[in-house]
């Protein structure tokens, strides 16, 4: 899920300037950037990162033709990371189909669900369980949820479990 920006749309300048000019207003996210995809006669879409200063600058001399929208880089997944020692296997059973609701609804998606496993360093618990999010808010949202939070009633006392919430990476790879 990638965050709402506001965006602004500044008066129409006289002049061959393309009249959908908008850019992003949320230097708390963007840093006083814009982000924009411009698409250009000639040479198709182009990704630009601008000051907003020179953006403005860009506004006035625009051909015609030219289509910008704003561009707001893709979010990091967000990730629960969970391991888990279940205690009464029956009982847990009605906190395995509640939760479901909850990733669902926020866009959870399983990476690892139990299955085969060795801890190679430490110790771990006897379930390992990674679900993807479409980015770091929503996997805390998920779990603050209300349907979340009913599931967890529902696993107190039948199993004990260390559940981390990260953000992915995805900088450079070796």
């Amino acid at each position: 899920m990638v965050p709402e920006v506001p965006l602004t749309v500044p008066e129409r300048p006289s002049g061959p300037t393309h009249t959908d000019f908008r850019w992003a207003t949320a230097p708390d996210q963007l840093h006083g950037c814009v982000f924009l995809h411009i698409r250009d006669r000639r040479f198709g879409w182009i990704y630009n990162i601008l000051w907003r200063d020179e953006a403005r600058r860009l506004a006035g001399s625009i051909e015609k033709d030219t289509e910008i929208t704003p561009w707001v880089p893709e979010a990091k997944k967000g990730y629960w990371l969970a391991q888990v020692d279940v205690t009464d296997a029956d009982a847990y059973q009605a906190y395995a189909a509640a939760n479901q609701a909850a990733f669902r609804r926020y866009g959870g998606r399983y990476l690892v669900r139990a299955g085969q496993s060795l801890a190679v360093e430490g110790s771990r618990r006897s379930r390992l369980v990674v679900i993807e999010f479409p980015d770091y808010d929503t996997a805390l949202a998920c779990y603050r949820s209300v349907e979340y939070q009913h599931a967890l009633s529902l696993r107190k006392g039948h199993a004990v479990a260390d559940i981390a919430i990260a953000e992915g990476y995805d900088g450079a790879q070796p």
